[in-house]
């Protein structure tokens, strides 16, 4: 094991790909994670700067990459007007832009000179579905790609160590051992979380709205639940539906003390527009009490994803999933491709595949 990060199988790709004649807007997370890969990146394209999402930004980063580009720090809402600003202040300029959420779907329309967008998430593929007739450019997306799906379960460790972290600082040192623990969702990330809670001996039960879903978690030994009856008993409750996963009214049932906790991107699981109406007490952007109709609760990290208090380590594998965005724009820069939604073609996923296992192989 080292403590550097070898990161070739990535600097291999971008040092192949044709770039010039375009220019770069990365809307990223300014992570440790991301670090290495972002700077990389930048001192190898023509770029117009990195758009930084602000649950996940660590300030020793976001100093780093300052010294190489531009940082913009817009709040999380504005980052789709961020975006069309910087295109619009370079409108002679074809811009290519690398996402981690989907944030420029919501102006697509008025995006003239972004040639293409490529991006990682669930959440920013279903954001570009949802606005495809606004598109004026393609995306190449990883959201949905096997290479991709090879994080869930480091994910899932992820959210559940940081929940556990949670839970020693700010309640008496508490552990899950025992805990009633709601899953909302059993996709990949949700299927990894209820593993590695069944593992630490939690009492863990699943809803998800498909019923498909519902049976693979059953025949996977998972107790299946109804929202609401499970809501009223629950100690915790992690959201990783990547779209809201309780509605306020729901509220209402939550079981009194219990922790909410969004194991998905952006904001999206609860809705904290309303909930932080409601606050009667914090322990910064950590923790927030809650009362809502005579029921007090906590949720994490402000209804982000609590993965990213620290730092969402995903290790070894991380090189995968960025060289795997970086495929993304070799591929959408060298196929003509009209606007809509594309994913990644499988041969590049086992180009990469091919080559981070012939490093990993064992020699006898």
């Amino acid at each position: 094991m080292s403590l550097s990060s070898n990161i070739n199988i990535f600097k291999s790709i971008v040092r192949n790909i044709d770039t010039s004649g375009y220019s770069f807007v990365f809307i990223f997370h300014l992570s440790e994670n991301n670090h290495p890969y972002l700077k990389y990146w930048l001192q190898h394209v023509d770029n117009l700067g990195v758009v930084s999402i602000p649950y996940s930004e660590l300030p020793n980063v976001r100093f780093s990459i300052e010294k190489t580009t531009k940082v913009y720090t817009p709040a999380l809402n504005e980052i789709p007007n961020c975006i069309f600003q910087i295109c619009q202040d370079n409108s002679d300029k074809k811009i290519v832009l690398v996402e981690i959420g989907g944030y420029s779907a919501q102006v697509a329309h008025l995006l003239d000179n972004v040639v293409l967008a490529v991006e990682d998430t669930n959440q920013g593929h279903w954001n570009f579905e949802n606005n495809t007739d606004k598109l004026t450019f393609p995306v190449v997306s990883m959201a949905q790609a096997h290479l991709k799906k090879l994080e869930d379960h480091l994910i899932g460790d992820s959210i559940v160590y940081s929940t556990q972290m949670l839970l020693r600082k700010y309640f008496k040192q508490d552990y899950v051992l025992g805990k009633r623990v709601l899953v909302l969702s059993y996709g990949g990330i949700g299927s990894s979380v209820c593993k590695s809670l069944k593992a630490l001996k939690a009492d863990v039960s699943v809803y998800d709205i498909d019923p498909l879903k519902q049976a693979q978690a059953y025949f996977e030994g998972f107790r299946i639940v109804k929202k609401i009856d499970a809501l009223s008993t629950a100690n915790i409750i992690i959201g990783c539906s990547g779209k809201q996963s309780i509605k306020f009214n729901e509220l209402r049932f939550i079981n009194n003390g219990a922790l909410l906790v969004s194991g998905s991107s952006k904001q999206v699981e609860f809705p904290y527009d309303k909930i932080k109406e409601h606050i009667v007490r914090n322990q910064g952007v950590e923790l927030d009490e809650v009362k809502v109709a005579g029921k007090n609760f906590f949720i994490a990290y402000k209804g982000q994803p609590i993965n990213f208090l620290h730092d969402s380590a995903l290790g070894d594998i991380f090189e995968i999933q960025m060289s795997l965005l970086c495929s993304c724009i070799e591929y959408g820069l060298k196929s003509k491709l009209k606007p809509g939604i594309y994913n990644i073609p499988i041969e590049y996923q086992r180009a990469i595949a091919k080559q981070y296992v012939e490093r990993k192989i064992s020699r006898i």
